[in-house]
């Protein structure tokens, strides 16, 4: 906490400088340091053993999207109707050692994708899930595992069963809803840094076999262009430890992703609100440059030659 409030202290000294000597260049500065002040007022946040991450998208947190809609709160959103989905696991000794990652007999990993009702369909209806069956459209997902490369089109008509996915009990608003879901393995050539998602949302992990701290990630790319519109994905990663079959329904579920560190789309172009972290460095931006006007105007009243 301390390290935090260091840095949101050396972003507001940055920006008091520059309002006072340069108010120029505040403008120019503005996305750097912006992003330093809203990552720097936060404390960072303990790394959970499965994540969820968006290659650049954005952490939507509750100053995001209409009041009450469960799927687009603590979340990665993206930013366009294709994108790449990333699935972390992070070893930990108890319930996710790394044998159960990337061992000879790993863990059943399971990527579970839910229809959700994008923003302005939740205002029309007031509804967070989508429980009538019907055709919503249809939605592609690729990626290679070690069971080789895979290329589906999910159509919402036929392939999602409404319910809850198996052995999970803690979830969050959006369910009971229309879902399906995806099992795949993480591959050991996929180690990279560790990251968190909800600290560092839209940032790719990359293959770093050196790394000291690490975590595994396996990649989706998703593309909801076929989707009906007002409607849209929420996804969540679980693990879970099977005996002798992979039907979740005799499967044991050992972890999952935390609600802030799961994923959804995002229905194109819609600009969210700023979050609360963004309207303070926003307004000590407003403030600086205000008292430098007034002082500048003070400086030309009592010198008599300001031109």
């Amino acid at each position: 906490m301390l390290r935090s409030q260091n840095r949101l202290a050396a972003c507001l000294t940055r920006l008091w400088s520059l309002a006072k000597n340069r108010p120029t260049a505040v403008l120019l500065s503005l996305p750097s340091t912006m992003a330093l002040a809203m990552s720097a007022a936060l404390p960072a946040h303990a790394i959970p053993s499965l994540q969820l991450n968006i290659v650049g998208g954005l952490y939507h947190d509750s100053g995001f999207g209409p009041a009450g809609y469960e799927a687009g709160h603590e979340t990665i959103a993206a930013d366009s109707e294709q994108f790449t989905l990333q699935a972390y696991a992070k070893p930990k000794n108890g319930n996710l050692p790394e044998s159960a990652i990337v061992g000879p007999d790993p863990y059943l990993f399971y990527l579970a994708i839910a229809l959700v009702p994008g923003p302005d369909t939740y205002l029309a209806t007031g509804n967070n899930s989508v429980a009538a069956p019907g055709d919503y459209g249809a939605f592609d997902v690729s990626f290679t595992d070690a069971g080789g490369t895979h290329e589906l089109t999910i159509n919402t008509g036929s392939d999602l069963v409404g319910g809850v996915p198996a052995g999970v009990t803690a979830l969050h608003g959006i369910y009971p809803t229309l879902h399906t879901g995806i099992t795949f393995d993480f591959i050991a050539a996929n180690r990279a840094a560790r990251l968190n998602s909800e600290d560092s949302a839209g940032q790719e992990a990359v293959a770093d076999l050196t790394a000291q701290s690490y975590m595994y990630f396996q990649n989706f790319e998703i593309d909801t262009s076929g989707l009906a519109d007002g409607y849209e994905l929420h996804f969540d990663l679980y693990a879970y430890a099977c005996v002798a079959t992979a039907d979740l329904g005799d499967c044991t579920l050992q972890a999952k992703a935390p609600h802030s560190h799961d994923a959804m789309s995002w229905p194109p172009n819609a600009v969210p609100e700023p979050s609360g972290a963004g309207l303070l460095a926003m307004a000590l931006i407003g403030l600086g440059l205000v008292r430098h006007g007034r002082a500048r105007r003070v400086s030309w009243r009592a010198g008599d030659t300001a031109s």
